[in-house]
């Protein structure tokens, strides 16, 4: 037990009394306000105060905010133009119909296979889809370029096969050098300006130049075509598949 003095008539008396004895001042009261307002004190010291920005430095944070959204706004604008430029280009894809696809493919056959370099052409016409319209007469084409491919395989062949003894003649040394891949009988022949069964137009041209007229006929199985050589139609060649089949000579 401690004694102090009572706030009120300042007699020294215990600190467990409740009331003074000599004014009846309420002591436990006061202590308790006491003590409260200690905690409060302390409490309040404890918490640092957040000192207030200063109007340049509320500036500085606000235009570092915009200029922080602006950039924001600027990505999302790029990323826009382009996810729609992506897909413009997909569209565009799309656009470049199955029908253009298929003329395309067979503006290059016509020029392509009969020298066998087809892969481009293969490449145009794998593009079309099964379900469009063009996709059965693709696959005709395709058809087409890999029985030429055979062909030309079964002609090298036969020329590595039948390479010995076979000399090439002045004039078919120089069509063998303009197209190697012709074999050196199928280059005399053409040499000597005369032509055989088997052959491409290609190599029905080279022989005997250009026809006078052509006739074509395509049907689901290929293109079949006679080549009218005189003005007479004395001299026909008949060709299926760009492979001459016929060799019809009224003289």
């Amino acid at each position: 037990m401690a004694l102090i003095k009572c706030p009120e008539c300042s007699k020294e008396v215990s600190d467990k009394a409740e009331v003074c004895p000599t004014c009846a001042f309420p002591l436990m009261k006061h202590l308790d306000s006491q003590v409260r307002e200690e905690v409060k004190v302390k409490d309040h010291q404890a918490v640092p105060l957040k000192e207030p920005e200063m109007p340049e430095q509320q500036s500085k944070v606000r235009s570092g905010r915009n200029g922080l959204g602006l950039v924001l706004v600027g990505i999302l604008v790029l990323l826009g133009v382009a996810l729609f430029g992506i897909m413009h280009e997909r569209e565009s894809g799309k656009k470049m119909s199955t029908a253009e696809l298929l003329t395309q493919a067979k503006t290059e056959i016509e020029n392509r296979l009969s020298s066998g370099d087809t892969d481009q052409v293969k490449t145009l016409l794998e593009c079309i889809p099964s379900d469009a319209p063009e996709y059965k007469e693709a696959q005709v084409l395709l058809g087409r370029i890999d029985k030429r491919q055979k062909e030309i395989q079964t002609q090298l062949t036969k020329s590595k096969d039948g390479a010995v003894g076979v000399q090439l003649t002045p004039v078919g040394k120089r069509v063998h050098q303009e197209h190697p891949d012709w074999s050196e009988e199928d280059c005399n022949t053409i040499g000597r300006k005369k032509i055989r069964v088997g052959m491409t137009t290609e190599q029905v041209r080279t022989a005997w130049g250009k026809p006078y007229r052509v006739n074509r006929t395509s049907t689901a199985s290929g293109v079949n075509e006679q080549w009218v050589m005189r003005e007479d139609a004395s001299t026909c060649v008949y060709f299926d598949d760009g492979v001459c089949t016929t060799i019809q000579n009224q003289h």
